[in-house]
């Protein structure tokens, strides 16, 4: 019984590319609906060129609008903190007012506030 010889295969240049990252940053993939095949072929044909030239463009215009929503999100965010942080302190004031005018007792005050000044937290999104 003779035995096959085995010999180690050897990665060509291509397969070891393949492996890593492309220094191009070449891209491919399939859509899984036609649907939106569809839609990318009306949107290729409306901007006019080909459909690999306007998926670069859309890629990359995608990618530069997220890095530019980081900080306005953070942003928004440190607002609707201090707008409630603001109310808080606004019903605290029209508590007291209220209360040192001798219009309401202390209590009353406090339910006023609380039911017509409501400091209501910001919503973690």
């Amino acid at each position: 019984m003779t035995r096959p010889i085995l010999q180690p295969v050897k990665p060509t240049e291509q397969n070891s590319k393949s492996k890593k990252q492309s220094k191009t940053g070449s891209i491919g993939f399939r859509f899984r609906l036609e649907e939106d095949l569809k839609l990318l072929n009306e949107a290729v044909e409306r901007a006019g060129g080909n459909r690999s030239d306007f998926l670069e463009k859309l890629v990359i215009k995608a990618l530069h609008q997220k890095e530019a929503a980081e900080p306005e999100e953070r942003d928004r965010d440190s607002l609707k903190q201090q707008i409630f942080e603001l109310r808080e302190e606004l019903a605290l004031v029209a508590e007291v007012l209220l209360h040192a005018a001798g219009r309401k007792t202390q209590q009353e005050a406090a339910e006023w506030a609380d039911k017509n000044l409501e400091a209501k937290k910001p919503a973690p999104e």
